[in-house]
């Protein structure tokens, strides 16, 4: 995803200076996203690491076969993280499709 976002710097040189503002709040807005979606997923990933280490058989981290994906707040948590990596590599790709559309030619007068 980082060689994208390179990728997309470079072609927003290119852009006429009259649409480059857009692009360039877009691609920021988009750099953003990705830091705090890298975050929430090496924050989640240590949560979830150090709750495996520390738990005990049937306390929570340890599925039973009542609960197949672990404790139900678990389960919501991991859900809702999901969905936020899934929203921002959706916001990515809009991004980045809009970067590489072609530029259409602006008038000159």
């Amino acid at each position: 995803m980082c060689a994208q976002i390179s990728q997309m710097e470079i072609e927003i040189q290119g852009i006429p200076q009259s649409l480059r503002h857009q692009y360039q709040t877009r691609l920021r807005n988009a750099k953003a996203d990705l830091t705090r979606f890298k975050k929430t997923s090496k924050d989640l990933h240590t949560q979830f690491s150090r709750a495996d280490l520390l738990a005990s058989p049937g306390r929570a981290g340890t599925p039973t076969s009542d609960e197949p994906y672990g404790a139900t707040s678990d389960r919501t948590r991991l859900l809702a993280g999901t969905a936020t990596l899934e929203d921002g590599t959706r916001r990515l790709q809009e991004s980045q499709r809009i970067a590489l559309e072609p530029r259409t030619r602006v008038p000159r007068f």
